[in-house]
């Protein structure tokens, strides 16, 4: 698939890595099945993705950038998503690693980290007013959820000109969650 759209498009400037799944699940309660698939889906997918799109950009020796949706659970956990924040914790590791090897290639390797996203993957858990409602007040100084679209200015800036020299970063996007201990 990265081979075929660095052919339709002439070669690769960009790798935005964001495929991800979240099947909320206690620790005791995942099996085979649940753990291969969030490997595979979040860590194992954004691996094989960048690796080949990182050849591509080496060879055309334009330099590039990789940009991976981790999470706020790369940091912090919960009882029903270990097995998610295992995943989301190495695509950090990996991201950071990359960007030690590829930024002699003028290719920049960074992060962002949604917090609570109103997404598809958590879409019930999201209109459950009398649980968000609560969590929001102790958790997020912006007082919402947020929205895929506030995700939108840290993915443009890090995929810029202007951000060439931000390599291993990782940018919190959560309203204010993860600077509370």
């Amino acid at each position: 698939m990265v081979q075929k759209a660095a052919d339709l498009l002439g070669g690769l400037d960009i790798v935005f890595s964001n495929a991800g799944i979240c099947r909320f699940t206690s620790f005791m309660e995942v099996d085979d099945e649940n753990w291969h698939r969030h490997m595979d889906t979040n860590l194992n997918g954004g691996f094989y993705v960048t690796q080949t799109a990182a050849k591509i950009m080496i060879g055309a020796g334009k330099g590039g950038r990789i940009l991976f949706t981790t999470s706020v659970s790369a940091f912090r956990s919960n009882a029903t998503q270990t097995h998610y924040s295992a995943t989301k914790g190495g695509l950090h590791i990996l991201a950071l690693g990359m960007a030690i090897e590829l930024g002699k290639h003028g290719i920049t390797v960074n992060c962002i980290a949604p917090g609570w996203m109103h997404t598809d993957i958590n879409d019930a858990q999201s209109r459950d007013d009398a649980a968000v409602k609560p969590w929001i007040a102790s958790h997020v100084s912006i007082g919402r959820l947020g929205r895929p679209n506030d995700l939108k200015g840290a993915v443009l800036f890090l995929c810029s000109k202007e951000a060439e020299y931000v390599n291993g970063a990782t940018v919190h996007v959560d309203g204010g969650w993860s600077a509370q201990l």
